[in-house]
């Protein structure tokens, strides 16, 4: 059952991610601190294959001051892995972002249509 209030949307992001400590912090940032549609709350999820540059640490850093990000463990390294594992996790609308860190960087406006 739903948690959601009515009027309310919920959007779950899911941001799959493999060694990206150089781009995560401003796609964390963007995502989370960014414009959103009317009436909407946003779960962001970040499915990590097994990074081994820093990634982890730098979304547990961000998650200190944003209860709407979460970080699981995609053993899979799959994007499409990643992405069912979040979908699990929140209830809300999927948006599939891979490559959002590496080949749109700008895209976050585009996401949600605001900006």
């Amino acid at each position: 059952m739903s948690t959601i209030p009515d009027g309310q949307r919920s959007i779950l992001v899911v941001v799959p991610t493999l060694n990206e400590v150089r781009t995560i912090e401003r796609v964390v940032i963007d995502l989370c601190d960014g414009p959103l549609p009317p009436n909407a709350t946003l779960t962001l999820v970040v499915a990590d294959g097994g990074s081994s540059d820093g990634t982890v640490n730098v979304v547990h850093r961000l998650m200190r001051d944003r209860p709407q990000l979460r970080l699981i463990h995609n053993p899979d390294r799959i994007q499409s892995a990643g992405v069912n594992l979040a979908a699990r996790v929140a209830d809300g609308q999927q948006w599939r972002t891979p490559g959002l860190t590496k080949e749109d960087p700008d895209g976050v406006d585009r996401l949600f249509g605001v900006g």
